[in-house]
C-alpha cells in the first residue's frame, strides 16, 4: 500500500513506533534520496539482509515511490513496500558551504550542483 506522508505524520509515526518497541529492540529507518547511489546501496543491503534490515523494525522513507526509487531492483521493491513511506519534502537543497577541506571547485561539482544537506532534512523527517 502506498503511503504519502507529511513531515508531521512521519514524526508522529516514528515517535509511536519507538514508544511501542520492547526494551532492547532496535528500530531503524533510512531516508533515501532518489537518483543518487543511495537506492542501489539500499537494494544491495536488502538483498544481503544487512544494515537497517537487521533491525527489529525498520522503515524506508523517500520523496518518491518505492517503484521509482528502486527501479530495476524489483525484489527489493517488493520487500520494502510494506515498510515504505513517502514524505512530502524536497530532499535536495541549494549547495551549502561544506566542512573544512571541502573543495567546491572539485571537478565533480559544477555551478548548479546540489547536494543533500542532511541536518535540515532529517529535522523535518
Amino acid at each position: 500500500m502506498l503511503r504519502v506522508l507529511t513531515v508531521a505524520t512521519v514524526a508522529a509515526y516514528l515517535i509511536v513506533l519507538a514508544a511501542c518497541r520492547k526494551p532492547g529492540s532496535i528500530y531503524c529507518f533510512a531516508l533515501v534520496t532518489p537518483f543518487t547511489s543511495e537506492p542501489r546501496l539500499l537494494a544491495a543491503q536488502y538483498l544481503l539482509n544487512v544494515g537497517i534490515f537487521q533491525c527489529d523494525g525498520w522503515d524506508v522513507i523517500s520523496n518518491v515511490s518505492a517503484e521509482v526509487l528502486l527501479q530495476g531492483h524489483w525484489e527489493a521493491v517488493d520487500g520494502v513496500k510494506s515498510n515504505f513511506g513517502i514524505v512530502d519534502t524536497e530532499l535536495f537543497v541549494k549547495q551549502v558551504r561544506g566542512p573544512p577541506g571541502f573543495d567546491p571547485s572539485d571537478h565533480f561539482l559544477h555551478t548548479n550542483a546540489k547536494h543533500l544537506a542532511n541536518t535540515p532534512v532529517f529535522q523535518k523527517v
